[in-house]
């Protein structure tokens, strides 16, 4: 485990409580998949199709060796798939870890909810950061941004896609006015190729930066 984890994962255990059992389940997409899980499967997707262009990576300026190593992984292979889809949310430590190591209480209750979706939408990003500076350089590459109206949203969501061999995609959706959506989508390039094929799994990898964690689809048996 790397020092930065190390020192992250520390002030989570603070905060953290112990999590629920993991749920198995068989790796199919359900014909009544919510919008807002689509439509991150979707950007999912274009994100793997820009890792994996030269084209793409070309026109973005001439990245080293081991950015490029990272995007050719998070291109994933012929053979790979989406294994499992999950519902996450920050737990209360990761919100700490997110604002420098102050909870939420300390602001005024009208801008916690504020304090807590920009937590949300820099988590993607923090979580590269613990990996260093080509993992953040690769993410901002293929970072994705969407916005659609989805009246079935409340609130915000964060959904995690695991793939069997590249990076898995993180996807954090703020809702607006006139049920707005705002999808913005990222890389987490420390854990390509981790087994997450339960929530515990999920939530042991990432040390319980993520709780809440639900099965959308797929998993192991």
């Amino acid at each position: 485990m790397k020092m930065k984890w190390r020192r992250a994962a520390l002030i989570l255990a603070l905060a953290l409580a112990a999590g629920a059992g993991g749920v198995h389940a068989e790796a199919v997409r359900p014909p009544d998949e919510p919008p807002a899980v689509a439509e991150g499967r979707r950007m999912a997707e274009q994100m793997r199709t820009m890792a994996g262009s030269e084209a793409w990576v070309r026109f973005h300026g001439r990245p080293g060796p081991e950015v490029r190593a990272l995007l050719a992984e998070a291109g994933g292979t012929e053979d790979d798939a989406l294994t499992a889809v999950y519902r996450v949310r920050l737990s209360d430590g990761a919100v700490r870890l997110l604002s420098g190591g102050r909870p939420l209480e300390t602001l005024p209750a009208s801008l916690r909810e504020q304090g807590r979706r920009n937590g949300e939408r820099a988590a993607g990003m923090f979580l590269n950061s613990l990996e260093g500076t080509r993992a953040v350089a690769a993410a901002g590459l293929c970072a994705a941004e969407e916005a659609f109206v989805d009246r079935t949203l409340d609130g915000s969501a964060m959904y995690l896609y695991v793939y069997r061999h590249s990076a898995p995609v993180l996807v954090t959706f703020l809702e607006g006015r006139e049920h707005a959506v705002l999808a913005s989508g990222c890389f987490l390039f420390g854990w390509t190729g981790e087994a997450l094929d339960t929530e515990d799994a999920v939530r042991e990898s990432f040390h319980g930066f993520f709780e809440g964690i639900e099965t959308v689809s797929g998993g192991a048996e």
